[in-house]
């Protein structure tokens, strides 16, 4: 069984790999379609991205299905956001604060508004209920929507966490959780401070 450190660093090679090749149509056609899919089904395409980067032989179902699911939702995201994600790789590799799903759940949630917490608190409890073959009908849909509003999604740290399903998925969903929660509320507080400074300057300009 590999460790997390391991994953998450296989993870982090194979996603820089998937960015360059969607300049490619048949490779990002083939990641695409096979998205949803079981790495049984995936063709001999995707096998030839994948494997490589597969951290070991003999892997468990978790984290096999971790490293051939994710890279089709980076192929399937529309283009708009495939462009951001591209050029974010590529201008700052490996930089900024890793991330799990909680903290991008968090921030759609955050930019669509008050009225989308409870949509995406229900959306996050639904999650932390699945099994493995579940959660991976539940995540394509939801991946690609917050991808189509521009949210950001830590590609490698989502391998890393949906291969920690298999084996312990209560600790990943309090994980996404907790994070979810802090995200929240750390971006509500920011908004609060940033409104009072705007309405404190705005009165000044008034005198």
């Amino acid at each position: 069984m590999p460790d997390n450190d391991l994953i998450l660093k296989n993870a982090g090679e194979l996603v820089r790999e998937v960015r360059q090749l969607l300049d490619s149509p048949a490779d990002r056609a083939a990641l695409r379609h096979s998205l949803g899919r079981p790495p049984r089904d995936a063709t001999l395409a995707v096998h030839r991205i994948i494997v490589r980067h597969l951290p070991g032989r003999q892997l468990d179902d978790a984290t096999e299905r971790a490293f051939y699911a994710v890279p089709a939702y980076i192929a399937a995201q529309p283009r708009q956001a495939r462009d951001q994600d591209t050029a974010a790789g590529a201008h700052a590799p490996g930089s900024g604060r890793p991330q799990n799903f909680g903290d991008s759940l968090a921030r759609a949630a955050f930019r669509e508004g008050p009225a989308a917490s409870g949509r995406m608190d229900a959306r996050l409890q639904l999650l932390a209920r699945q099994d493995l073959d579940g959660l991976h009908r539940q995540l394509p849909r939801l991946v690609l929507h917050l991808r189509a509003d521009l949210v950001r999604v830590d590609w490698p740290v989502l391998i890393r966490d949906l291969a920690r399903w298999g084996r312990d998925p209560k600790q990943v969903a309090k994980e996404w959780m907790q994070a979810y929660y802090r995200t929240s509320e750390r971006l509500t507080a920011e908004k609060k401070r940033h409104d009072a400074a705007a309405g404190a300057g705005h009165g000044n300009e008034e005198r």
